[in-house]
């Protein structure tokens, strides 16, 4: 592995300890640890030193492609001939274990394991969850195991790496996901105290309290905020075909159903899928805009459907299209009886 130019912040060194290393790299992964003196005991942070990086789990030794001697330490008590590395240095872990295995999980993987945890963190159910080999580390596999692969929020995640939340723990998490048995996986909406702005496809509703409403029910809207400083809350109630719920906002929490082919939250986009069809694509704008790219939902005998050409909605004998419009200030925009 080899170092390249980033920052050391430096830390306590009366333990000999040199610095807390703070990755500068916008690319690539993340990696926080000591940096401690190489075995060579010069310290210098010169070129091709090799020092070596302790983090809670392992060392890892590193090459300095690049560095500086160290500047005037932080600490009084750290004696010159102690502290020589506040320089500037940075690293790329790599992208391979030592068996040649690299970090990209295969995507079948990665669908198989959502599926199986409900699309949610197996301890809490929180649906913005990471990949996780929870017994065997990364550093040690062969290949990449789905039973050996959980969904892990980063609280949890956390947790786990500090020796808060214990491997019996996530076995018997893993044998009942948290999602599964709740009937669906949470994630938090960030709302603003003013109305969201909600666009779908090339329609735009701007203060509108409920967008759809199907027979009385509301399908998708918002409701003002409950005290004079809160937020603006979302509501919405998205169902397949055959009558069943496979997403809902309740109160800006949204809840997905376990029960579906697939479902990913990257970033600020939700997708839901079947094997053949995108059922849902939401991109969440905060704290005040909620993107739908597309949708395909029914309520009873009505259908739903928003793509690039614009929303159609109706049954069989009347439907009600929509394309390149803005509608402002309505308190039922579309409603069907």
């Amino acid at each position: 592995m080899t170092a390249s130019t980033g920052a050391i912040e430096p830390q306590d060194c009366g333990c000999g300890i040199r610095g807390e290393l703070i990755p500068p790299l916008k690319r690539g992964r993340r990696f926080g640890g000591w940096l401690l003196p190489s075995p060579s005991g010069r310290g210098e942070g010169g070129e091709g030193e090799s020092l070596i990086l302790r983090d809670w789990l392992r060392p890892l030794t590193l090459t300095l492609s690049r560095g500086e001697r160290g500047k005037t330490c932080a600490f009084s008590r750290c004696r010159p001939n102690q502290h020589n590395l506040c320089c500037e240095v940075g690293f790329r872990m790599s992208n391979k274990n030592k068996h040649g295995v690299t970090r990209n999980i295969p995507e079948a993987i990665k669908r198989s394991v959502r599926n199986r945890d409900g699309f949610g963190c197996i301890h809490c159910g929180n649906a913005f969850f990471q990949y996780d080999h929870f017994i065997e580390p990364y550093s040690e596999i062969q290949f990449h195991d789905p039973d050996d692969i959980v969904l892990l929020c980063a609280s949890c995640h956390d947790r786990k790496t500090r020796g808060r939340l214990s491997l019996e723990t996530l076995k018997r998490s893993k044998e009942h996901p948290k999602a599964r048995e709740d009937g669906h996986s949470w994630g938090p909406l960030d709302v603003g105290p003013l109305c969201p702005l909600i666009r779908l496809a090339t329609t735009t509703f701007e203060e509108t309290r409920t967008i759809f409403q199907v027979y009385g029910e509301k399908v998708l809207g918002i409701d003002e905020p409950e005290t004079e400083s809160g937020p603006y809350r979302l509501t919405a109630l998205f169902r397949k075909s055959n009558g069943d719920p496979f997403f809902q906002i309740v109160q800006n929490e949204m809840l997905i159903s376990p029960n579906g082919w697939d479902a990913v939250l990257v970033g600020q986009r939700l997708q839901i899928t079947s094997k053949r069809k995108i059922h849902l694509s939401m991109r969440t704008i905060p704290p005040n805009t909620i993107e739908i790219e597309k949708m395909d939902i029914f309520h009873r005998d009505i259908n739903i459907l928003v793509d690039q050409s614009g929303i159609k909605i109706g049954d069989q004998y009347n439907q009600l299209q929509l394309r390149n419009c803005h509608l402002k200030g309505f308190d039922v925009a579309v409603n069907f009886e």
